[in-house]
């Protein structure tokens, strides 16, 4: 990331790995996070400070999303 900070990068993970990263970065308890991620769900995280920029706990829809592609 360092070499290219102005790319978009991915890292896909176990929902307790990304909760305790997310965690160490951020104020709230792991447990308390931890219990709003549903399946499948993601986070936005700003670099080099790694803060929330957006949480996105379930997919709902993520169906109805994808049948229009």
């Amino acid at each position: 990331m360092k070499e290219n900070p102005t790319e978009t990068h991915i890292v896909v993970t176990h929902g307790t790995v990304i909760t305790l990263f997310v965690c160490a970065h951020n104020p709230g308890t792991p447990f308390e996070f931890w219990q709003k991620l549903g399946l499948p769900s993601y986070v936005m995280l700003d670099y080099p400070l790694y803060r929330i920029i957006g949480i996105v706990e379930q997919l709902d829809d993520f169906e109805a999303q994808s049948k229009g592609f």
